[in-house]
């Protein structure tokens, strides 16, 4: 197929490079010190063909990408999330602040959008 041929398709269905949005710059950070910031995440369904599909949830340190827990479980509900902060603060005391992302599980709706464990 011809150059020309291609990018006019790609114009047609409005996805040249023209009419993509911007993307937004990535700001890089770094704490400065170990349990300055922590970030807790969810890791997607992930399948294991002899058990089934598991979601990873664990804590980070953001300093020096340390884990101080993680586990597996078949589920994201809101009390493994916090079992896994607690195992994580237990171990290796509390973090002066925690990041996540706007996940449903980690938000409640009647508190307007703010974490559950605010």
């Amino acid at each position: 197929m011809h150059q020309e041929t291609v990018r006019r398709v790609l114009v047609r269905h409005h996805i040249n490079r023209v009419t993509l949005p911007p993307v937004k710059r990535v700001k890089r950070f770094e704490a400065k010190e170990p349990n300055e910031l922590w970030q807790i995440d969810i890791m997607g369904r992930t399948n294991f063909p002899l058990i089934g599909d598991l979601y990873l949830i664990c804590s980070i340190d953001d300093h020096n990408r340390f884990i101080p827990y993680g586990q597996w479980f078949y589920r994201k509900y809101g009390v493994n999330l916090y079992q896994v902060m607690y195992k994580s603060f237990v171990k290796y005391g509390l973090p002066k602040g925690i990041l996540s992302d706007r996940e449903s599980v980690f938000r409640s709706s009647k508190k307007g959008g703010e974490a559950n464990y605010q």
